[in-house]
């Protein structure tokens, strides 16, 4: 088996259904006019808002990259998903998803951060403990503060493991973090990130 993954799969369109991407309360980016009564309630206006062209992300511009070698850690007996020593989903999943965090590292502001919303994905090939995966990703679509990547999950062979959409919204780190630890959010109440 190669010891490095090849240039990788280009992902590939799928037919998926639409995130909805009404502007969020949250420090969203790209806030329209009628965000107004939110955004009065925050203290920093000016770090919430960055718009496409200040960031850089452009879809089909921005990739990644993260590659792994699967431990018994990451198999399926191991993470409770399945009783088998393969490569776990809920574990392919992360790794498509530190390939978008590594897409945007250093191309958003400092103060924002980037988090996930919406999954579709599927897992189509299995692989054992010590094999090589990459996890290759291209940002698809920008609106606004809604980012939407391809991705696609291959052993060193360049065989498909997974692919899907992975779906990020642009925060501002602090101000997400202060909903978060809202003391209205204790009870148990999630937090709104798709609007």
């Amino acid at each position: 088996m190669p010891d490095a993954c090849g240039p990788g799969l280009q992902p590939r369109p799928t037919t998926l259904r639409q995130v909805d991407d009404t502007p969020n309360n949250l420090g969203g980016v790209g806030e329209t006019e009628n965000d107004s009564t939110n955004r009065s309630r925050r203290a920093d206006d000016s770090s919430t808002t960055a718009p496409p062209q200040e960031t850089g992300l452009l879809p089909g511009s921005v990739t990644g990259r993260v590659t792994a070698v699967v431990e018994q850690a990451d198999t399926a007996q191991s993470i409770g998903s399945g009783d088998v020593p393969v490569l776990a989903t809920p574990r392919v999943l992360a790794l498509a998803e530190a390939a978008t965090v590594s897409a945007l590292t250093r191309r958003i502001p400092t103060g924002l951060s980037s988090v996930g919303v919406a999954v579709e994905m599927r897992h189509v090939a299995a692989v054992e403990v010590g094999a090589l995966v990459c996890a290759d990703v291209v940002l698809r679509d920008r609106s606004g503060s809604r980012l939407e990547f391809w991705f696609t999950v291959t052993d060193a062979d360049e065989r498909l493991l997974a692919d899907g959409v992975i779906t990020r919204r642009l925060v501002n780190r602090e101000a997400f973090l202060s909903h978060v630890r809202h003391p209205q959010n204790r009870s148990g109440k999630p937090v709104d990130l798709q609007g």
